[in-house]
């Protein structure tokens, strides 16, 4: 059996994984084949909120804040130690940590880095550059190639990400997200004059998928396959320019796109957000025709949470947009 795999994972449900399958959670998390999920279910080896499930409850759909545990049996341990480790990748990575304890490390993501692989041998992403300084990081928290996430960020979006390097903390900072205990601030350049201070609330969904794409209902659609979820944020101005604004947004909840999309859904979008209908070129008071703006400029400025916090200085790209619309 391959020491470094945990023979026992625990995960507590966040909001990306609200009303998803029971069967679909295990296999994506656990890289396991269909057959494998099943023989673990059989095997009385996954409970749900300290209690067993067997396998008819494998079509169960998931809700945030439960905790899944798995007790993986030699087969599938010694299956996922052969798949899970991650390609150690030498990227520079000391630039980055904004902030290091004995058990986790917050880094500034670069925009443009995925914070993890997707699929065996995928380098170039923030857990490749972790693991290749912290190699003991594998298999902490989810295990395999999510090892030690805590959290996420778009692939797009820059700024503070919470790394556990020990299975202790993993357990504590992912309770701490679940129960939106931690202090969250994003800055976001959108379009658009915004004069006041303003709290949302809204009904979040998945409508769409590769890309991925949120709906926003200000109600709970009736009659509809689409699961949704209510999410909060506030925003505040910090700094104005012609036609667009730098927002100081806080989140209550965490939700795939959610500040993309309700942004948008208010008449706001990100500059650079075509996926949520933000505008893709600008113009500038220093340029004579209108310049690309490559990607959503939003920026996870600070993290805070009990013994850990941090604050990630601007990327070039958002210091220059700044610059220009100045």
């Amino acid at each position: 059996m391959d020491k470094t795999v945990p023979t026992t994972r625990t995960y507590t449900v966040t909001n990306e994984h609200d009303g998803s399958r029971l069967d679909q959670f295990i296999g994506s998390h656990l890289e396991l084949s269909r057959n494998q999920v099943k023989r673990l279910l059989e095997a009385g080896l996954v409970s749900l909120n300290n209690r067993s499930i067997s396998a008819t409850a494998k079509g169960k759909l998931l809700r945030t804040g439960s905790t899944l545990t798995i007790q993986l049996n030699h087969l599938e341990t010694s299956s996922l130690g052969a798949q899970e480790l991650i390609l150690p990748e030498h990227i520079p990575l000391a630039s980055l940590i904004l902030t290091q304890t004995q058990d986790a490390i917050i880094i500034n993501k670069p925009a443009g880095m995925p914070v993890h692989p997707l699929k065996l041998g995928e380098t170039g992403t923030a857990l490749n550059a972790i693991v290749d300084q912290y190699p003991a990081i594998q298999g902490i928290g989810e295990g395999g190639l999510r090892s030690g996430v805590v959290h996420r960020l778009d692939v797009t979006t820059s700024g503070t990400l919470l790394v556990a390097l020990m299975q202790p903390a993993w357990e504590y900072y992912r309770q701490a997200f679940a129960n939106h205990q931690t202090e969250k601030v994003y800055h976001a350049l959108v379009q658009g004059r915004i004069n006041t201070s303003q709290q949302l609330t809204a009904h979040l969904g998945i409508t769409q998928h590769k890309p991925a794409k949120i709906t926003v209902f200000d109600i709970p659609p009736k009659h509809s396959h689409v699961d949704t979820r209510i999410c909060d944020l506030s925003y505040s101005p910090i700094r104005h320019f012609e036609n667009a604004t730098l927002l100081r947004i806080s989140l209550g909840t965490g939700f795939l796109h959610q500040i993309r999309a309700m942004l948008s859904h208010i008449g706001y979008p990100i500059l650079g957000d075509s996926l949520y209908n933000g505008p893709t070129t600008v113009m500038a008071h220093s340029k004579s025709v209108p310049f690309p703006v490559s990607r959503p400029m939003l920026h996870a400025y600070s993290l805070a949470l009990d013994n850990i916090r941090a604050q990630a200085p601007y990327p070039q790209d958002f210091q220059n947009l700044m610059n220009d619309l100045n």
